[in-house]
């Protein structure tokens, strides 16, 4: 046995009124107050039992069928941020219950926990795996018992500011199928659900989980492409000839997955202008610094289950992996769009564009 070592503590609170210093955040210039506090949590004493770590990745919830509710690179509008943002993990049905047991997927130690009801990810657990990914459990109702004891102490310290918890490596391990936390839809969930977030270790990108966690369920879906516009205006997705004006042509396509329950966002687009390819986008991964620039990416009236992608960018995007369009398109050309979902799903789009 031994005693936690203490644990570092961050605060944050919304208005000018804990007194440390405020600065300036985002384009909107909002104002944000922050306190940061360092404080000794008291010493917990925790029996260690030699237990040997095992690979792979189990589903996180049990008793409810799996199924993801929400796919990785989603357009989000945002209630307490300014921008919208991308998803950026997936989705898991708990049968729209509070308190359903939250597993951890694999073996590990928590690395941090954040206490806030109105965060983005509300009550959230970060697990380290393996030396390499960090893996959240987000929108909690509530914390094991292992980690009840540190959320209540500084909620009780702290009230209702947003705390984050930090502990020294190895000190808090968790097995595989270890309850975690417990459902809920605290931060911006409108329904309780799990969130499982995969970030590379040094925190500075998030990563599909369907890439990583073989236990999480293909879906019973359609692909389904349903619309297209080209260069702002609305065009019939059906017809074999589009026309044009100008030196471009700039298109969106209104794509997404069509399950029996609701509608999930696709994994990767290509476009190819007779043969060669001039744009490809695929959501294998995500920059934490484009987590606020889904605008880019994504075309007008898209909202948190309607996706309309921009076949072009303005600006470097870690999910767009090649962007040439020619700076003036032919004047008569064979366009290919392929859209393709997180299991190797595809759906092609192919027609005729011609300079008016």
């Amino acid at each position: 046995m031994f005693h936690i070592r203490p644990a570092r503590i961050r605060c944050e609170r919304s208005d000018k009124s804990c007194g440390k210093y405020v600065e300036k955040t985002g384009g909107g210039g909002r104002m944000r107050c922050r306190s940061r506090l360092e404080f000794v949590v008291f010493s917990l004493l925790i029996i260690l039992t030699v237990h040997t770590f095992s690979a792979g990745f189990i589903y996180p919830i049990k008793n409810v069928k799996p199924r993801i509710t929400s796919t990785f690179g989603e357009y989000r509008p945002s209630m307490t941020e300014d921008n919208p943002h991308f998803h950026m993990g997936v989705d898991l049905s708990t049968a729209y219950r509070s308190g359903v047991p939250i597993l951890s997927i694999t073996d590990g130690y928590i690395m941090r926990v954040d206490v806030d009801d109105n965060d983005i990810y509300g009550y959230t657990v970060y697990v380290v795996h393996d030396e390499k990914y960090i893996l959240m459990y987000a929108h909690l109702s509530d914390f094991s018992e292992k980690l009840k004891y540190f959320a209540e102490s500084v909620k009780r310290e702290f009230g209702n500011r947003r705390v984050e918890i930090y502990f020294p490596k190895d000190i808090l391990k968790v097995e595989k199928g270890e309850t975690i936390g417990y459902s809920g839809e605290t931060g911006e969930a409108i329904a309780p659900h799990c969130h499982l977030e995969i970030r590379s270790l040094d925190g500075k990108r998030s990563i599909d989980p369907v890439e990583i966690v073989d236990s999480l369920p293909k879906p019973n879906a359609q692909l389904e492409i349903l619309g297209i516009r080209i260069n702002g205006e609305d065009e019939e997705v059906g017809r074999t000839v589009h026309t044009f004006e100008g030196d471009q042509a700039l298109i969106e396509v209104n794509a997404r997955l069509k399950t029996d329950t609701n509608v999930l966002g696709i994994d990767s687009i290509e476009m190819y202008i007779d043969d060669t390819k001039v744009y490809e986008m695929k959501f294998d991964e995500i920059d934490l610094s484009d987590f606020n620039k889904a605008d880019e990416l994504f075309g007008r009236r898209s909202n948190a289950s309607n996706y309309w992608y921009k076949l072009y960018a303005s600006e470097e995007l870690s999910m767009v992996k090649l962007n040439k369009l020619p700076d003036r398109f032919p004047g008569s050309s064979y366009v290919r769009i392929i859209v393709e979902d997180d299991w190797g799903r595809k759906k092609t789009l192919k027609f005729k564009l011609v300079r008016r």
